[in-house]
């Protein structure tokens, strides 16, 4: 089963630069997520700020971020460092688990 992706833009379309931006940072993400996880991805533009929303699905408890701002790119910057932190954390643990087994 392969990765599945989901990715919303509410009240804006970024630029192709940006676009390119976040699938690179998005790209880092898939690579440190589950194979078969889904990733879901919403930016909502309302009065000049960005919320956004990153979600993995994988197992019972789904990894979230969420963080606001006035530019995409820096908002998926900080949406980065977050989940990337929880899927580091992951990955640490269930080593440690594994390796006790």
């Amino acid at each position: 089963m392969a990765m599945n992706i989901f990715i919303n833009y509410i009240g804006f379309e970024p630029s192709v630069e940006d676009k390119q931006f976040l699938n690179q940072k998005l790209d880092q993400i898939k690579d440190l997520s589950p194979s078969q996880a889904t990733i879901t991805l919403d930016f909502i533009k309302e009065s000049g700020r960005i919320l956004g929303v990153q979600k993995i699905f994988f197992g019972e408890k789904p990894f979230s971020a969420i963080a606001e701002n006035t530019d995409v790119r820096n908002l998926m910057l900080e949406l980065s460092r977050k989940i990337q932190d929880q899927l580091i954390t992951w990955k640490k643990s269930r080593f440690l688990v594994d390796a006790a087994i």
